[in-house]
């Protein structure tokens, strides 16, 4: 059985760090397993994940095959989940789309709303400070994902990135604020879906441009 993953390209439908092409619907084959990360042939579970790894301008929704090399996580962000990114030999696109800056200030909005939840949630003195502070910068975020220009649209995914991280906060503090942090990426990622099961992204169409 196949599995499916979602990975993020820039606007030439391409892994930013080699320039690697990619179309929808055609499979890719790497033999290498050492250029397998810098070729693009890696993805995550987990929507919020990929776009820690490259700032999309389209988001893929990617099937794999073969035998997986090795799974590893690099995140910037302290006490983050290891092993968010997985790498195989065989690739395709399924199905990719846009990803503009209304889906920036969706995410970033969403992300911020469940800041204001956490703080509503948490009666823990002790914590009410650390989700005010998210919950303001988080704000701040959308903002910023509201206000850039359409041609910086990568400041406005930025932001709304930053946002969903700042919703999770961090696993470094026991249990029950690392299943709270597993929970809130899930959340905002399956904000991303309902998104695209409402049609309101755009979806890219056969080869690339």
């Amino acid at each position: 059985m196949m599995s499916c993953l979602w990975k993020t390209l820039d606007g030439r439908m391409a892994t930013c760090r080699t320039g690697f092409r990619w179309e929808v619907g055609k499979w890719y084959k790497s033999d290498k397993e050492s250029d397998l990360s810098d070729d693009g042939f890696c993805g995550s579970e987990n929507i919020i994940y990929a776009m820690e790894h490259i700032a999309p301008v389209y988001l893929a929704k990617v099937e794999v095959r073969g035998k997986r090399y090795k799974t590893r996580g690099w995140s910037m962000h302290d006490g983050g989940p290891a092993y968010n990114k997985q790498m195989w030999p065989e690739m395709r696109i399924i199905k990719a789309w846009e990803w503009r800056k209304d889906d920036s200030i969706a995410l970033a909005i969403f992300a911020a709303g469940l800041c204001q939840e956490s703080l509503e949630q948490n009666k823990d003195e002790a914590w009410r400070s650390f989700f005010i502070d998210s919950l303001v910068r988080a704000l701040k975020y959308a903002k910023v994902a509201a206000e850039a220009h359409p041609t910086s649209e990568r400041e406005a995914t930025t932001a709304a990135v930053n946002s969903a991280w700042l919703a999770a906060g961090k696993t470094d503090q026991g249990k029950k604020m690392y299943l709270r942090y597993i929970e809130v990426l899930q959340k905002c990622h399956s904000s991303i879906l309902r998104r695209i099961n409402e049609g309101k992204m755009v979806e890219v169409k056969g080869a690339t441009r």
